[in-house]
């Protein structure tokens, strides 16, 4: 993707000596190109930096594809803004500085989280739920949840590995399923929850119903879905990554993920079809489409819930007392290390992205034993073009 000399994304208002032209020349070439490339991040990052609630909330109602993010982008963003964008030309790695800018207490105990990205409601300190824009607890759910949350938005429904079933406007209970799991993972195309053990169960998130158990011997460990209708299951004992066929349970591959051994936490590029598999220190990315491995990174430590940043194209890989370890995806074969942080706050296994603001959850146990989570912020979230 070509961008202007700067790397700058020029928008109505920004100062240019340039003829007026010329200037919305620019724009009109840059717009088409940005919707070319589905940079649906790009939106919420500017949405989210004007601040215009409305427009946010018009934006996630759309769907992904280029003709409507270059119709929102021409039909609006060019009229609001006034300012230039920072942006990143492929293959450049940004310049990332994160560290901890606050912190939220919330009790309980904390395992397998889930961020609802529209009611910006985070899950899994047990039945504590966190407002992570207001950084406190809300609400809480009245029966025992434990962690492992699907959350359902488009149909106002969460279910808890517990087997908790429950409204998220209310936080009532609507049903108990009796059936227990490790992660569980959603499936937006068949609105399924699957519950992963070696006898896996579905259910039916409109009706709270199970739908199906299946044998899937070595599931459980954690799971993404691609929102195409394939989920990937990490599978710690046998050293692979099943592919799961969610409309009809067929277990269509096994991916090999050596020379790592014990995969564990895994995260997703959804555009991109790669899989970030955390195995015994080391990252082993694979191609979601046919299992090959493009890369294998060293890591300190073993993550159990590791994160990738569609916006910023930052992969996230914490390691407990070693700390976290920041990569960019420079292009879905490349990465280079942007930051390793060594903090005695971060001590975690787990992280939670923010993909609107580009925050991450780090939970975290302070010093009065204390459960909750410590934030930390870029000091300049840089929005990064989609790479090729």
């Amino acid at each position: 993707m070509c961008l202007p000399h700067d790397g700058a994304f020029l928008l109505k208002g920004s100062h240019d000596a340039r003829p007026e032209s010329a200037v919305e020349q620019q724009r009109q070439y840059h717009c088409d190109a940005l919707a070319r490339e589905g940079c649906y991040p790009l939106v919420d990052y500017l949405l989210s930096s004007w601040g215009d609630r409305h427009l946010i909330a018009r934006c996630s109602h759309y769907a992904f594809s280029g003709e409507t993010v270059r119709s929102f982008l021409m039909r609006h963003i060019v009229g609001i803004c006034g300012v230039a964008v920072p942006l990143l030309a492929a293959g450049q790695a940004p310049a990332v500085a994160y560290s901890i800018t606050d912190s939220i207490k919330t009790g309980g105990h904390g395992d397998f989280y889930t961020l609802d990205e529209k009611t910006r409601r985070l899950y899994g300190t047990g039945r504590y739920i966190v407002d992570i824009d207001r950084k406190i607890v809300v609400d809480s759910l009245k029966d025992s949840a434990g962690g492992g949350f699907v959350i359902a938005s488009e149909l106002g429904r969460g279910f808890a590995r517990s087997g908790l079933f429950f409204d998220l406007r209310s936080f009532r209970s609507l049903a108990r399923i009796p059936y227990r799991g490790d992660a569980s993972v959603y499936d937006p195309r068949t609105r399924r929850a699957f519950l992963l053990a070696d006898t896996t169960t579905v259910i039916d998130m409109r009706r709270g119903s199970v739908t199906a158990r299946i044998a899937i011997p070595g599931a459980g460990e954690f799971a993404v879905a691609d929102r195409g209708g394939r989920l990937y299951l990490s599978m710690e004992g046998l050293n692979q990554i099943g592919v799961l066929d969610a409309q009809n349970f067929n277990i269509l591959a096994h991916y090999s993920v050596s020379p790592g051994r014990e995969p564990n936490g895994l995260a997703m590029d959804i555009p991109h079809r790669r899989l970030f598999s955390a195995c015994d220190s080391l990252l082993v990315v694979l191609d979601a489409n046919n299992g090959r491995v493009v890369a294998t990174i060293p890591t300190d430590g073993h993550s159990e819930e590791n994160a990738f940043d569609p916006g910023t194209q930052l992969v996230f890989m914490p390691s407990g007392h070693n700390g976290l370890t920041i990569l960019h995806e420079d292009s879905p074969d490349k990465y280079t290390l942007v930051q390793k942080i060594v903090d005695p706050r971060v001590t975690t296994l787990r992280v939670i992205v923010d993909e609107r603001t580009h925050r991450i959850f780090l939970p975290h146990t302070f010093e009065d034993k204390t459960f909750g989570y410590e934030i930390m912020s870029a000091s300049k979230p840089t929005v990064s073009a989609r790479v090729q």
